[in-house]
């Protein structure tokens, strides 16, 4: 890794500062999918899946203490292999976020910072992360109560991983390379009652950009990005609605919906991930997630 002191960077910024910047590559994209959906109840309701934990972690490329936090979360992933969904939201407004100097890349989207301006308000410092929307973190330190620092990660993850469901997620998805089309299915598994209003979300996330990242002494210019938002395949920040007609989901009642979801041209399917989860409703502010899952954009 080529590492870049910051006394030599600041030296060299006297002579460079004038250069013209070359365009940043815009990872924002909108995308309308076709949706098709139905619902029925299973006979024999089936068990519950082990809880898969959501972590929507706000980052950027010059937050110099975010590299330590991307390294927690690779340690809890590798822990907790196959039960953590890590979304990487790249907000815009915010100075931690602004891509370096010499960066390929703008990881900033609008659909990042919808979700935060909807469910994570007042944001106060990076790195923090949302886990499973819970009302875990320090108010006065973090803006919001659903967002912790990462030294509370590894304590909420080994509790997250012991709740028990009331629902299953099923997500898959087949990509068509001629059309660039992805048909995406989900499955929401209703285990008990309930007439919560809930929400459901599938986002699209991506790995491996190689770009410029700030450290606390350097800038790595081939630090390695992953899970990275890139968009969404629902509308709206807080999802769309389960069933809004339905008083009483019933145990054993089943929503499956399908999307048509055209692929951005920008965007290299082999590297995409879906993320889905469900949670409360809008009216609710979008918070408390109850299950998650992800697969393969292009299996």
């Amino acid at each position: 890794m080529k590492k870049i002191l910051l006394a030599a960077g600041i030296g060299a910024l006297a002579i460079t500062s004038c250069k013209e910047k070359p365009p940043y590559i815009n990872l924002s994209a909108t995308t309308v999918a076709a949706k098709v959906d139905t619902t029925y109840v299973l006979a024999t309701v089936p068990v519950a899946d082990p809880h898969q934990i959501l972590i929507e972690n706000f980052t950027g490329a010059t937050c110099s203490n975010c590299p330590a936090a991307h390294d927690v979360l690779h340690a809890l992933d590798s822990a907790y292999a196959g039960r953590l969904n890590i979304v990487s939201l790249y907000i815009k407004n915010f100075s931690q976020t602004n891509p370096p100097e010499g960066a390929k890349y703008d990881f900033r989207t609008q659909g990042a910072t919808d979700i935060m301006n909807s469910v994570f308000p007042g944001i106060g410092a990076m790195p923090c992360a949302g886990i499973d929307r819970l009302p875990v973190g320090d108010a006065s330190t973090y803006g919001n109560g659903n967002l912790i620092g990462r030294n509370l990660w590894n304590t909420v993850v080994a509790d997250r991983v012991t709740t028990n469901d009331s629902i299953n997620l099923t997500l898959t998805s087949t990509y068509d390379a001629a059309s660039r089309n992805a048909t995406i299915n989900l499955k929401v598994t209703y285990l008990e009652p309930t007439s919560v209003a809930q929400n459901f979300s599938i986002v699209v996330v991506e790995d491996s950009f190689v770009d410029v990242q700030e450290y606390p002494t350097f800038f790595d210019t081939a630090y390695k990005f992953s899970n990275i938002y890139r968009g969404s395949v629902t509308t709206g920040a807080f999802g769309e609605s389960i069933l809004p007609a339905m008083a009483t989901k019933v145990k054993g009642t089943v929503y499956d919906v399908t999307y048509t979801y055209p692929v951005d041209a920008a965007w290299n399917p082999a590297h995409c991930r879906l993320v889905a989860y469900v949670n409360k409703g809008a009216a609710s502010g979008g918070i408390n997630v109850y299950q998650s899952a992800q697969a393969k954009l292009k299996p």
